[in-house]
């Protein structure tokens, strides 16, 4: 907290921070540091208590405050309903035809407790997993076309394409 009141708003904004995030870092920052809030405390507090402090802190809502409690504090019964990854995750692996509403995912939750937070783990990394697929399965498709069109332009005009291989891009992935 002390660094960022250092840095102040000009510096935080030359590292890429939004003007509203740099409000918010510096008000959470301000809290810290007068007082007002602290992360030890949130530690030592239930979970629905310790969402409710969070999410006092402008820029701070409750998805923040679930994905640090689950992942900083490693609380095993934390479900993130409105969490994207969690919902995709879900509906690809029951193989529905839409997502979940809020409601249904709070259902769906229940089944897991005392740990939620293990599923929601679970269902981020079989979601990731499912389109890095994708991706490989997709770029494996884009390179096999590229090769045929290759070998007809070689063919038909009797030059060579000079194919450079963008997939081996690190930034793909």
């Amino acid at each position: 907290s002390k660094t960022a009141l250092q840095l102040g708003p000009d510096r935080l904004r030359s590292v890429g921070l939004s003007a509203p995030k740099v409000k918010y870092a510096l008000g959470i920052a301000e809290a810290i540091e007068n007082g007002d809030f602290s992360f030890r405390r949130v530690a030592r507090m239930k979970d629905d208590l310790a969402i409710e402090e969070m999410t006092k802190l402008k820029g701070i809502g409750r998805w923040s405050a679930e994905v640090y409690l689950l992942f900083a504090l490693r609380r095993p019964d934390l479900w993130p309903v409105d969490d994207l990854g969690i919902i995709k995750g879900y509906t690809h692996l029951k193989g529905l035809r839409k997502f979940p509403d809020r409601e249904e995912m709070i259902q769906i939750g229940e089944n897991w407790k005392p740990w939620r937070s293990v599923a929601a783990r679970l269902l981020w990394h079989y979601i990731n997993w499912v389109e890095l697929i994708k991706f490989k399965e997709t770029r494996n498709y884009v390179q096999r076309v590229l090769e045929n069109y290759n070998v007809y332009r070689y063919i038909l005009e009797k030059k060579p394409i000079k194919m450079q291989n963008f997939f081996e891009s690190k930034t793909l992935y």
